[in-house]
């Protein structure tokens, strides 16, 4: 069993069977090109800072995010990374600051975000250039509803 200290670990993905990738607390994002027998760092921009990485997600072999918060004092800030080469480099997109928990992407430019009670939907196409600025129609906040309210 592979340790990583008091690291923890908070999502997995596998691009192949024998290539994916875990995200952790304190900006961890490891990588196996083995099925999983041995990690390596991913190398991120925010790798080795405070970051919280808490979801993980490929739509391909290629293209996949990351998501989670950094702690920078007095707040959180959220952020989203995106891949399109396999996890071998990592680009932040621009979305508005929360702290983001989990996501879910139906094709490389269409998923969902959550943070505390809001869904937010993620569009690119009327925003093609890297990295996108969410503006105007290519990002929509959707307050949730909470069960029993």
């Amino acid at each position: 069993m592979a340790s990583f200290g008091a690291t923890t670990l908070s999502d997995i993905a596998f691009t192949t069977n024998q290539t994916g990738f875990i995200s952790g607390n304190n900006g961890t994002l490891l990588k196996t090109s083995d099925g999983g027998t041995s990690w390596q760092p991913a190398s991120t921009p925010l790798s080795g800072t405070n970051a919280e990485f808490r979801d993980i997600e490929f739509v391909n072999a290629q293209v996949g995010y990351v998501t989670g918060f950094k702690y920078a004092t007095p707040t959180i800030e959220g952020f989203l990374l995106k891949t399109t080469d396999g996890g071998n480099t990592w680009q932040y997109m621009t979305l508005p600051s929360y702290a983001y928990y989990t996501l879910s992407f139906s094709s490389e430019n269409k998923g969902w975000l959550t943070y505390e009670n809001y869904l937010i939907k993620y569009s690119t196409p009327q925003c093609p250039t890297i990295p996108i600025t969410i503006t105007n129609s290519c990002c929509s906040i959707f307050e949730s509803v909470k069960s029993g309210n």
